[in-house]
C-alpha cells in the first residue's frame, strides 16, 4: 500500500514537472489553424525563394601553390671560415630569416603596399566600387580592405605545405583572372627584390673584398660573391620564383555559386515561417480563450 502511494507521488510530481496541457494546446491550436499556418509556409518559401534568386551570385577561384625551395643560403654560413662569417651576416647571407622564402612571399602577399599596387596595376577600382562615380569618392585604402576582406582568401596545409589562394567575384572568368594574376604578379615582385637584394650584397661583399688583403678572406669573399650571382641568375630565369603552380585557377561553373546557397536559404525560410506560424496560432487561440472566459 506504501509503494503504491509512493509510486502515485512520483507520477504526480512527473506531471507537474513535465505538464501535458500545454503540449495538447500546441497541438489543438496547430490542427485549427493548419491552412493559415501552411500559407504562412508557402510564403516564407516564396520569400527565400525571392532572396535566393536575386541575391548576387559568388563565384570562388583557387590556385593551387607550393612554396620553392632555397636552401643555398642556409648553408652558406656553416661553409665560411670564423673570420668570414660576420661578412655573411652583414650582406644577409645565412640564417633562417633569409631563407623563409614562403613566410615572406605569405607576408607580402596580404599587405598593404602589394594589394593597393595590384588593385592600380590592373585597373580595379571601378569594379571593386561600381557604385562610386570614377572612384573619386574612395581611397586605396578602401579599396586595399575591400579586397582583403571581401575577395581574397588565403589557407595554408602546414602539413603538407601546399598554399591555396583564393579569390570571391561576382564574375567566375574574373576570379579566376585576379587569382592567376596574384600568384603571378606576386612572383614577380619576389624575383625582383631577390634581384636587387642579391646587387646589393653583392656590392657589399665588393667592398669588403677591396678592403682586406688576406688572401683566405679574399677566397671566402669571393665564394660568396660567387652564390650571389648564382642566386641573381636563378632569380632571373626562374618565374615561379617564390610560388610554384600545382593547379591554376579555372572559371566555376555558372550554376555552381559559393553563395547564396538557394536550397538552405529556402529551408531556413519555410522553417521559421512554420515556426512563426504556430506561435502566431497559439497566442491567437489563448488570446481568444482569455476573452471568452466567465469573469
Amino acid at each position: 500500500m506504501q509503494l503504491q502511494e509512493n509510486t502515485g507521488q512520483r507520477r504526480s510530481h512527473f506531471g507537474e514537472a513535465f505538464p501535458r496541457q500545454p503540449v495538447i494546446g500546441w497541438m489543438e491550436s496547430t490542427r485549427r489553424w493548419v491552412w493559415p499556418i501552411v500559407i504562412l509556409a508557402a510564403i516564407g518559401a516564396v520569400i527565400g525563394l525571392f532572396i535566393g534568386f536575386t541575391s548576387e551570385s559568388m563565384y570562388r577561384s583557387e590556385v593551387t601553390v607550393i612554396a620553392t625551395n632555397d636552401e643555398e643560403d642556409a648553408s652558406v654560413a656553416s661553409l665560411l671560415p670564423t673570420d668570414v662569417s660576420g661578412f655573411a651576416s652583414l650582406a644577409g647571407l645565412g640564417g633562417s630569416a633569409a631563407t623563409d622564402t614562403r613566410t615572406i612571399a605569405l607576408a607580402t602577399l596580404g599587405s598593404r603596399a602589394f594589394i593597393s599596387n595590384f588593385v592600380c596595376k590592373h585597373d580595379l577600382m571601378d569594379a571593386l566600387f561600381p557604385e562610386s562615380e570614377g572612384g573619386d569618392s574612395v581611397t586605396l585604402e578602401d579599396a586595399y580592405l575591400q579586397f582583403k576582406r571581401n575577395v581574397l582568401s588565403v589557407r595554408e596545409d602546414r602539413r603538407t605545405g601546399i598554399i591555396t589562394i583564393s579569390v570571391h567575384w561576382g564574375d567566375p572568368d574574373t576570379a579566376a583572372s585576379w587569382a592567376n594574376l596574384l600568384v603571378s604578379d606576386l612572383n614577380a615582385q619576389m624575383r625582383s627584390d631577390a634581384i636587387a637584394e642579391s646587387e646589393r650584397r653583392t656590392e657589399f661583399l665588393n667592398e669588403q673584398l677591396s678592403s682586406t688583403g688576406v688572401m683566405g678572406v679574399q677566397q671566402s669573399i669571393h665564394r660568396l660573391i660567387e652564390k650571389e650571382v648564382r642566386r641573381a641568375m636563378l632569380a632571373n630565369v626562374r618565374p615561379e620564383f617564390a610560388f610554384r603552380v600545382i593547379d591554376p585557377a579555372a572559371p566555376s561553373d555558372l550554376d555552381r555559386p559559393v553563395r547564396p546557397q538557394k536550397l538552405l536559404i529556402l529551408i531556413l525560410a519555410v522553417f521559421f515561417a512554420l515556426v512563426l506560424g504556430v506561435l502566431a496560432a497559439y497566442l491567437i487561440e489563448n488570446v481568444i480563450k482569455n476573452r471568452h472566459a466567465p469573469q
